[in-house]
């Protein structure tokens, strides 16, 4: 693809003009990884689950999966005011967090493991 024509370039703004600079501050809601593990097909819909958590009407939310496939999905999402009508009828994702426990699988593989010596 060729570049664009100067008229047009002229007209595109900058990063720092769209606010990208906030970008890091806007997406920690939503980036649960090194929180919680790498929950690999279900990070982008948890991480959604987080920001829904915080966002507002009005806001404009992206979210883009991708992985080692061929395939990857996006989705452009604006916040309408049903959000504020819903959102306290279930747990927030960070309350989930909070309440969780340790792996309990891990004891009974040490055991198992322990045996087989």
């Amino acid at each position: 693809m060729g570049r664009l024509p100067p008229a047009q370039r002229k007209s595109s703004r900058s990063g720092r003009q769209r606010n990208w600079d906030s970008a890091p501050k806007q997406i920690a809601p939503g980036l649960l990884s090194p929180v919680i593990g790498n929950t690999y097909a279900g990070a982008a819909i948890i991480g959604l689950t987080a920001i829904l958590d915080v966002a507002k009407p009005g806001d404009h939310i992206l979210m883009v999966s991708f992985g080692s496939g061929a395939g990857s999905d996006a989705f452009d999402i604006t916040v309408t005011d049903k959000l504020l009508e819903r959102r306290d009828k279930a747990p927030k994702t960070q309350d989930y967090i909070a309440r969780r426990t340790g792996n309990r699988f891990t004891p009974h593989i040490r055991a198992c493991v322990g045996r087989l010596r």
